[in-house]
């Protein structure tokens, strides 16, 4: 959809609606009047006439999210929409010419679905003239920080916070997750972390309840887990164990064996609170 946006924005049509259409999100058996519209009386309920998304879109553009979702009778009447660049309205006894630019999009692989028989294989050509293909955020990790400054600030706003940014901790966190659920989950994550947030700085302790499940995945691996990792627990433990006084801190790092000052260090290294 930001895409969409984008594309449309930028184009000579960005004076004209850019529609959106989730094909997923809607009953298939409303889909055709919701895409077309219908005339009155077209059906039981039907008081007046009803223009459907492609009319609204006209002279602009016309987002169909979910495309691999549509069924094949709703597919023939696209088909047919790009061919004659006109659209029939539900119970309508005449066509009605239309100027859209269409983009489509899906998550599922449609030269698969047209194997199986699901989707057709002309309106798949017709519409795959320029195809875009957007990375998951598992392959464009560079932009997690450019997009978590935009989220700290948007929620900083909504829920009237101060929060300047991340730990290197807690960055790092972020950079080493595989985020199944792309740019959504990304922002959910700051959105609840924002909002639960007590001090100006995201630190590792608070996201890390939201990768459980990542981190649980790991230690199944025969319970291995990286070196860094194995210390920051242990230098965690030992400070609840001692505390976090200067004689706590001291006992700890005799039993950890290393240095006072070592300890310090991995402290600030691990951003441990």
């Amino acid at each position: 959809e930001l895409f969409a946006n984008a594309l449309h924005g930028e184009s000579p049509r960005s004076s004209k609606p850019l529609i959106k259409v989730n094909c997923a999100a809607i009953p298939e058996n409303l889909l055709e009047s919701e895409l077309f519209g219908y005339e009155a009386g077209a059906f039981t309920g039907a008081g007046k006439l009803k223009l459907g998304k492609f009319e609204l879109a006209n002279g602009g553009t016309i987002l169909l999210d979910e495309i691999g979702d549509m069924s094949p009778m709703l597919q023939a009447k696209l088909l047919r929409v790009i061919q004659e660049q006109e659209i029939e309205r539900v119970g309508g006894t005449h066509p009605v010419k239309i100027d859209v630019r269409i983009i489509s999009a899906t998550n599922q692989d449609l030269l698969k679905l047209i194997r199986s028989g699901r989707f057709r294989e002309d309106l798949y050509f017709r519409l795959n003239v320029i195809n875009v293909h957007i990375p998951p955020l598992r392959e464009r990790k560079e932009d997690i920080t450019a997009l978590a400054k935009i989220y700290i600030n948007r929620f900083n706003r909504k829920f009237y916070k101060n929060v300047k940014g991340l730990t290197d901790r807690a960055q790092e966190l972020l950079l080493s997750y595989e985020w199944p659920g792309n740019v959504r989950e990304l922002k959910n994550i700051f959105e609840r972390t924002i909002l639960m947030a007590e001090s100006e700085w995201i630190t590792e302790d608070l996201l890390l309840p939201y990768f459980n499940r990542s981190r649980k995945g790991t230690e199944d691996l025969g319970g291995i887990l990286p070196i860094a990792e194995m210390e920051r627990r242990m230098i965690k433990k030992a400070l609840k164990k001692y505390g976090v006084s200067v004689e706590g801190k001291q006992k700890a790092a005799k039993t950890l064996q290393i240095s006072l000052a070592t300890l310090y260090n991995k402290i600030k290294r691990y951003d441990i609170r």
